[in-house]
């Protein structure tokens, strides 16, 4: 890169590979594995540790991503969606692309900043505009595609400036995106063989195809050539190839939806697979431009499963006379979606342990700083640190100095065509951040803060915030969920006054009676009839 250095860092030559692949899951890994497809992502399994990483609901990459870089539970780092509603007491009322400025605790790479070791971030959610770190960002604005599109002109120059620091590194990263409108059908081809049968101008999935394609490409040749120039210590991508495809594409893959007729099953049914392919390919690139002496670590925050024929027929029965439900129910990104992730690490600072693991997106953070030999306060390093990072590592651990997070809380950027964007790549969807209303926004924020403290065992924050989101929408299970937490608190006679509502609504369910069972424990063990 012209007007740039190779850096050099205080992280004693030791460098990291963050890589979330947003939406890999071992469901449909195996298989690929099994067959010899994915030869540079067997290589990191036998050199390395394989195991399970888990989000907590909702699922949702901004927050679980900003998870994984600071160590804790989105209800203290601030960043809940791709998008938030604005303050009404501040701003008019609406929803607002989230940035780095809703981030309220320090990320990984201020903590190695603050230390000497450089970092490099490229399309990392709630990244803009981009923070002037020691090292470089390219943000996750830079990849939407109306920025793709915008190659030249003073207004896409100036946006991408913001989307870069260092801000004169923004001319070479231009030349680097690639256009959507620029793929060929023959670039396409591997992922649609019958290519040459599609009609355009009826057929809108190859422009979605190429929309894919494009962004993953310009995010590849920029981690490539930051790795390739720069050398920083800490390289942290997310790629989002396989979320995008799963969520256009798996209703054709095998077994097909039931709506999805023969005809487009066989045209876009390996969609899915071959974006897995790609990244492997992609993979393979990245560890030899970073060497031999990197340590990688490759994560998914949550997973794609394929959804078994039976339950896609179910969606798709025709309803019945009185059943509450649409006529035709296809099925939707969330059916798909599960909390549940792949990770993989491998290196010389990391051991090659015999059987899988299984941690939170939160202990990243802490496993990423030991690898570059740091430790954070406030970061617990539990015993799968201990475990997966070689003896030698360990007990050469220095403390990073103590910090704060280096930006203001007020610094909202709204764009409508940013928002637009996040839409149309299913980046922000219904029903989990239904965005068509400001009261839809609030009441999912307002769930997802409370869920996320319960997850980080803040009972108090997730009772007062499932009360809101309570009293914007009383929908069952989030009713249920806060009957959870005051129990757990104490509070029976609230648990309870919400239990009975529960069951004049739903009479009969399992999961109200599972809870009346755990209050009536909690009570026990209250007056010592348990021992």
């Amino acid at each position: 890169m012209s007007g740039s250095t190779r850096s050099i860092d205080d992280g004693g030559g030791r460098s990291v590979l963050l890589l979330a692949w947003s939406g890999a899951d071992w469901q449909l890994l195996g298989p690929m594995l099994d067959a010899d497809q994915m030869p540079h992502l067997a290589g990191l399994i036998a050199a390395g540790t394989l195991g399970h990483s888990f989000a907590f609901k909702p699922v949702e990459p901004a927050m679980a991503l900003t998870s994984a870089v600071t160590g804790v539970h989105g209800h203290k780092h601030g960043v809940m969606s791709a998008v938030q509603p604005r303050d009404p007491e501040v701003l008019t009322p609406g929803v607002v692309a989230v940035t780095g400025a809703c981030r309220v605790v320090p990320a990984v790479w201020d903590h190695l900043g603050a230390s000497g070791v450089t970092s490099a971030l490229v399309n990392w959610p709630a990244t803009h505009p981009a923070e002037p770190i020691l090292g470089t960002v390219v943000t996750d604005r830079f990849f939407y595609t109306a920025s793709l599109a915008n190659l030249s002109g003073v207004e896409g120059e100036s946006d991408s400036r913001s989307a870069v620091h260092p801000a004169d590194l923004a001319e070479d990263l231009l030349a680097l995106r690639v256009d959507p409108r620029s793929i060929t059908r023959e670039q396409m081809r591997p992922f649609v063989p019958g290519i040459d049968r599609v009609d355009m101008a009826k057929d809108n999935q190859l422009k979605t195809l190429a929309t894919l394609i494009a962004r993953t490409a310009t995010i590849q040749n920029i981690v490539t050539a930051i790795v390739s120039d720069l050398r920083p210590g800490l390289v942290a991508v997310h790629f989002d190839a396989l979320a995008l495809a799963c969520g256009h594409f798996m209703d054709f893959s095998p077994p097909k939806h039931p709506l999805v007729s023969d005809e487009q099953a066989q045209l876009y049914g390996g969609v899915v697979t071959q974006t897995y392919l790609w990244l492997d390919q992609m993979l393979g690139v990245l560890l030899w431009e970073a060497g031999p002496e990197a340590d990688v670590v490759l994560f998914s925050d949550h997973g794609y499963r394929s959804m078994p024929a039976g339950v896609k027929e179910e969606k798709a029965r025709p309803k019945e006379e009185g059943e509450l439900r649409p006529p035709v129910d296809p099925t939707t990104p969330e059916d798909y979606e599960r909390p549940e992730g792949m990770i993989v690490c491998a290196g010389p600072g990391i051991r090659s342990l015999a059987d899988p693991i299984a941690m939170s997106l939160t202990q990243l953070a802490p496993i990423t700083l030991a690898l570059l030999g740091l430790r954070a306060k406030g970061m617990a390093s539990d015993h799968v640190v201990e475990d997966l990072i070689v003896p030698e590592a360990i007990k050469a651990l220095r403390d990073a100095p103590d910090m704060t997070c280096p930006r203001s809380s007020d610094d909202f950027w709204s764009n409508a065509q940013l928002v637009d964007d996040l839409i149309g790549l299913d980046l922000v969807r219904a029903p989990s951040f239904e965005v068509s209303t400001f009261e839809q926004m609030r009441l999912g924020r307002a769930r997802a803060w409370g869920l996320q403290a319960l997850a980080g065992g803040d009972l108090a924050v997730a009772a007062e915030q499932l009360r809101a989101a309570v009293g914007l929408a009383d929908k069952p299970d989030t009713r249920l969920s806060l009957a959870k937490v005051l129990a757990r608190l104490g509070r029976d006679v609230e648990a309870s006054a919400l239990l009975d509502g529960l069951d004049r609504q739903t009479p009969g369910s399992m999961a109200v009676a599972a809870v009346r069972c755990q209050l009536g424990t909690v009570n026990s063990e209250r007056r010592g009839d348990v021992p």
